[in-house]
């Protein structure tokens, strides 16, 4: 399927297909990166008895943090409060469909963790992140909140995202990586003016990509440079199959989430949704 025209003619989609393009390849030329894959295991806890990984609670260590202390902007994969048409479900589907099909190629004693059903999104901005948090008490929350819904509702509606492709990465995240073809851009505009609308955000920011995470390796099991080789081009491959099942599919969806989170990764917390041109 064709990419629409508007990924050729937008410059931040030209930027996008150049950095994508970089990515996809990243995996094959330099293969896994165990030490780097591991580093991820600080987000998850390991409960007896089985140890299946879960996203550990922002209130846990290592941040120990309050609730609302973080906070997140995003667009959800598959939110049937949101997405129309029921594009976002397939997609969400097939994302996963590639997801277990990666796992099928790890080696025995892999350990990993696959994004949640429901969960899957694409993070716009953080208002207040774990590593630079801004704990509000209920009237800051909810002046935070106004003033990123006056700026989400000044753009008309909708915001329309397509799939470019799937990469894997060296460090083991695996990412559905997509453009914004709105017929009014709204990802570069929306990330361009929150660090003014909400000034005590974070000064480390998501940028150029839009991507949502599938599934993250966290442990490889001691293996040699050609079976890591081996492995490393395997999940490569996969990846360049899924990208062809997904490439040019569009999202469309008539907001966004503000989301007050408790947990890593998982979009669990409070919602609200934020209307496109819901500006009065």
């Amino acid at each position: 399927m064709a990419l629409d025209p508007l990924v050729a003619s937008r410059a931040s989609n030209t930027a996008r297909c150049k950095k994508y393009a970089a990515m996809a390849a990243q995996l094959a030329d330099e293969g896994f990166n165990p030490a780097a894959v591991e580093k991820a295991r600080d987000m998850f806890r390991f409960p007896p008895p089985n140890g299946t990984p879960q996203p550990r609670m922002y209130d846990d260590k290592p941040w120990e943090l309050p609730f609302p202390a973080v906070r997140v902007l995003a667009v959800p994969i598959g939110c049937t409060d949101l997405a129309e048409h029921g594009a976002g479900l397939e997609i969400a589907r097939l994302a996963m469909d590639a997801a277990a099909a990666v796992v099928a190629e790890l080696p025995q004693g892999s350990e990993f963790y696959l994004q949640e059903k429901g969960t899957m999104h694409c993070t716009v901005f953080h208002p207040s992140s774990p590593h630079q948090p801004s704990p509000l008490d209920a009237a800051g929350l909810e002046q935070e909140m106004s003033v990123i819904s006056a700026l989400v509702g000044s753009l008309d509606g909708p915001m329309q995202l397509q799939v470019e492709r799937i990469v894997m990465t060296p460090g083991g995240v695996m990412l559905l990586l997509l453009h914004d073809i709105s017929e009014v851009e709204k990802m570069d505009p929306l990330r361009e003016a929150l660090p003014e609308t909400v000034p005590h955000s974070p000064a480390k920011q998501v940028s150029v990509i839009i991507h949502a995470s599938l599934l993250r390796l966290l442990r490889l099991p001691t293996l040699d440079a050609a079976a890591l080789a081996d492995v490393s081009n395997r999940v490569a491959a996969v990846c360049e199959k899924w990208t062809s099942q997904l490439k040019g599919r569009t999202l469309e969806l008539g907001g966004l989430l503000f989301v007050s989170e408790r947990r890593i990764i998982a979009l669990d917390g409070e919602w609200q949704i934020l209307n496109f041109g819901s500006a009065s």
